[in-house]
């Protein structure tokens, strides 16, 4: 069994239980604590699919997430732009030479 638990939204605490069975999730549980101000707000709306809200909210934060973390292609164009320019060997110079001057500077 997983437990963990996560605020997404101000006063809402989103706790969830995965029960697995032999390797294989079966059932996974939400449950949501909240405060009694809100409850009673949610109980003006009786038509309102509370459960559905919060699982878009879930979704919409997941996706909010993955974006922010996923690089534009053209970041990583530019990114692999200037590696190759720093990796390209530089005409007129030598690394030999280089690493015997810094040994000479260092004695």
């Amino acid at each position: 069994m997983v437990f963990a638990a996560f605020f997404l939204l101000p006063g809402l605490c989103i706790t969830y239980i995965t029960r697995c069975v032999l390797q294989r999730c079966m059932v996974e549980v939400v449950s949501a604590r909240i405060d009694e101000e809100t409850r009673r707000r949610m109980r003006r709306h009786p038509g309102v699919n509370w459960s559905q809200v919060i699982r878009e909210a879930i979704e919409g934060r997941l996706d909010e997430e993955d974006t922010r973390r996923r690089p534009e292609r053209a970041q990583l164009f530019e990114a692999r732009a200037l590696v190759d320019s720093v990796r390209a060997p530089s005409s007129g110079w030598d690394s030999t030479e280089e690493i015997r001057k810094w040994r000479e500077l260092r004695r």
